[in-house]
């Protein structure tokens, strides 16, 4: 089929065409079906709806090739014959879809849906219909919907689904409207993303883990899931901004390059090897170089093409086309004797990443492991009294030479752990980890090759084992803090630094102690957090933002204190997430073993990805009603009772400061009666049962997670032994429980 041109008539959504030869006299005004039957099996049927329309004119494949220069539009089309990867009419179907001027035309494809989508990657509209059959009254119904369909499809709702309004429909909106705003989108296995509009250009977004264009691109190919559009007042494009109505051009291009990958290989559950040949990375000058190499190194003959899509760190689109490319030059090719069985891969707690490790040879494994015992101020195969089978195997992972040394030294001489290799990037990691298998891991951010957010992904999927992650925060690095503890890190430690010995020699104690508590905490509790997603009576206009329904300065009907010792922020981010805020006129006070400065950094993401107003607590600051505040266990405070309201004051008397929570939950329960729920996440030692003891006294409720969902379940286990407390299953049913109205 020639190209496709369009006249310039009735907008970007209108599809002319202009080829070049006259062959066929259509009249103006008559509807125009594009027939794809190459065998003619539907010629009559279709010819037959024609007469039964009287106005309709049916066009064949064979003469949209010579199709009049004086042409009209084509309203419709019909794709039926053998639909195998690589066929004339599968190729013919995405030529008229992926064309920037065609893409919105309705299509029937005598097809069942689902076996089409495993030989072809297809841009879909709402409006298409897949049916083997092709029945008079079906198809009579089906053009009445796409007369409104016309009419609507253009419209966008602050909620839906994908199956009312697609990808492809919903960015063609956001171009015409020339919109501004932020699309927030969810699909069916949890995953979720964003993209920010300007006056109708892409500014920025994440979709899963692929951010950038990339980002823009990997959402264009989804076919289930819900959005939710928040609208924001007109602001001009950036210079760096891309107009959406190109990027989708650009979108439907790319994957009319991927689908060419079908040809080479028509199941994607095959497996896929690397041959001889070295020339895929050549061309360091290609674009997306460093993710194209990340990509390549996971082929090793015992991963699947589905696989590599679900672990590439570009876009389905772009990685299908990268893949089609490296088999016609012969870089990759089926693993032989490759079964079409092989298993999905299962990731239950991380999104979609690299799940295997590039080359690294066992040399340099065993390299990096014998590193780790250069410059040992100890024998630590002879550690007096010391049984090696129970302690901590380390692995310390820090592109910084002198950084590993002094880590060693922190951590050889404690009885506690056995070092048992050193790497300096994320590649290097996930070959010692897979070979040495340590109990835990220290681990950097800001590493070559593969970064240590990367890197943290890939252990959470292959096999999670604890990971401290060591950064030296500050606020520009709080994002990736935030990052981390979503991603599955057990803590996050400041880098060790020079200062007065004493100081230096606590750092060194404190950042063991850590280390030592993460090597036993539970795994099971560590998985990454996806955000819930918002229902649409939350996401509607009418619901508004989540206190609109009451004034600021609204006395709170209950208060819920929440008590997150050690190890506690990841289960508090997944409580924030999977809150429903049902009820504005209830105040929350989260206790955080944390210092005040990371809570402040980490607050406006936290606040951002909940939709909670949040703050942190500051001497005298007043609880409003559907408020969340934060407060350092470094820090204790009063909850005072004001009139009607209460207030937070720092303690001035002689209470010990160390038991921070103690303090809050008496003073609330001395304040507020009965009118407390408290809820426990996770801990160590023994501050908060004395508070805990006083909200029951009170009438109050309180609330446990289970042990074995946190990961330092201490302090949990002893509250469940010391307090009438209930015992909370999963942090779901803690976020119901802790927000519901008042439980009798």
């Amino acid at each position: 089929m020639q190209d496709v041109r369009r006249c310039p008539v009735r907008g970007p959504e209108e599809m002319f065409l202009r080829p070049s030869k006259a062959t066929i006299n259509v009249s103006k005004n008559s509807m125009k079906i594009l027939l794809l039957d190459p065998k003619k099996n539907h010629s009559d049927t279709v010819h037959g709806f024609g007469c039964l329309l009287g106005d309709a004119t049916i066009i064949t494949g064979e003469q949209v090739d010579n199709y009049s220069s004086d042409s009209s539009v084509i309203d419709i089309i019909i794709g039926a014959g053998e639909l195998a990867n690589g066929s004339r009419v599968a190729d013919q179907l995405l030529e008229w879809r992926t064309h920037p001027y065609t893409y919105l035309v309705p299509c029937w494809i005598l097809a069942d849906q689902t076996p089409f989508s495993g030989i072809c990657l297809w841009p879909n509209l709402t409006i298409d219909r897949f049916s083997p059959q092709l029945v008079d009254h079906e198809f009579c119904g089906w053009l009445n919907e796409i007369a409104e369909w016309q009419q609507t499809r253009m419209d966008l709702e602050d909620y839906n689904t994908l199956r009312q309004h697609s990808s492809l429909e919903l960015l063609t909106s956001l171009a015409l409207r020339k919109a501004s705003g932020r699309l927030s989108v969810f699909d069916e296995e949890g995953s979720e993303g964003y993209l920010l509009v300007r006056s109708g250009c892409y500014a920025e977004g994440l979709v899963k883990h692929i951010s950038g264009t990339e980002a823009f691109f990997e959402f264009l190919t989804w076919r289930n899931g819900s959005y939710c559009w928040e609208a924001s007042a007109s602001e001009p494009a950036q210079e760096e901004d891309l107009p959406l109505d190109l990027m989708i051009q650009d979108g439907l291009r790319l994957i009319r390059e991927a689908n060419v990958l079908y040809h080479f290989m028509p199941d994607l559950n095959q497996l896929v090897s690397r041959t001889e040949s070295q020339s895929a990375l050549h061309d360091g000058a290609a674009p997306f170089f460093a993710a194209r190499k990340n990509l390549y190194h996971l082929i090793d003959g015992s991963v699947s093409a589905a696989q590599l899509l679900e672990a590439s760190p570009l876009s389905r689109p772009r990685t299908m086309s990268v893949l089609a490319q490296w088999f016609s030059l012969d870089d990759i090719a089926l693993t032989a004797a490759a079964s079409s069985d092989v298993a999905p891969l299962v990731v239950d707690v991380a999104p979609a990443v690299p799940v295997l490790a590039p080359e690294v040879s066992s040399d340099l494994v065993e390299a990096l492991a014998v590193e780790a015992t250069l410059s040992s101020p100890v024998d630590l195969d002879v550690l007096p009294g010391q049984d090696i089978a129970r302690r901590h195997r380390l692995l310390i992972v820090d592109d910084s030479a002198l950084m590993c040394r002094a880590l060693h030294e922190i951590f050889s001489g404690d009885p506690r752990f056995e070092i048992v290799g050193v790497a300096h990037d994320g590649v290097e990691a996930l070959a010692v980890i897979e070979k040495l298998k340590p109990d835990v891991v220290t681990l950097d951010i800001q590493m070559p090759r593969m970064d240590g957010l990367t890197t943290l992904k890939h252990i959470m999927i292959r096999g999670p084992l604890p990971v401290v992650i060591l950064s030296a925060f500050t606020k520009e690095t709080s994002q990736l803090t935030y990052e981390s503890f979503k991603y599955g890190a057990v803590d996050v430690c400041t880098k060790p630094v020079k200062g007065e010995l004493r100081d230096m020699e606590a750092q060194r104690q404190d950042l063991r102690d850590r280390v030592a508590e993460a090597a036993v905490v539970h795994m099971d509790a560590a998985q990454y957090i996806r955000r819930a997603k918002r229902t649409a009576a939350a996401s509607s206009p009418e619901a508004g933002p989540l206190l609109s329904s009451i004034e600021e300065g609204t006395p709170p009907s209950r208060l819920v204190v929440i008590g997150c010792g050690a190890g506690g922020f990841p289960a508090l981010l997944k409580l924030m997430f999977a809150a429903s805020w049902d009820d504005p006129s209830i105040v929350s006070v989260v206790c955080l073993a944390m210092p005040q400065r990371v809570i402040d950094a980490l607050l406006p993401n936290l606040a951002k990805d909940s939709g909670r107003r949040m703050e942190s607590v500051v001497p005298g600051i007043v609880l409003d009603s559907g408020g969340c505040y934060l407060v350092s266990s470094d820090s204790c405070y009063h909850l005072v009772q004001e009139g009607s309201g209460v207030k937070m004051e720092q303690a001035t008397t002689r209470e010990d400061p160390l038991r921070p929570l103690d303090c809050l939950l008496g003073s609330a329960s001395r304040s507020l009666g009965d009118g407390i729920t408290a809820g426990i996440l996770s801990g160590v030692g023994d501050d908060g049962l004395e508070g805990l003891q006083t909200v029951k006294q009170h009438g109050g409720c309180v609330l446990v997670l289970t042990p074995p969902a946190c990961l330092k379940p201490e302090f949990p286990r002893r509250v469940l032994q010391t307090v009438s407390a209930e015992e909370v299953q999963t942090v779901t049913d803690m976020a119901r429980l802790l927000w519901s109205p008042k439980r009798t």
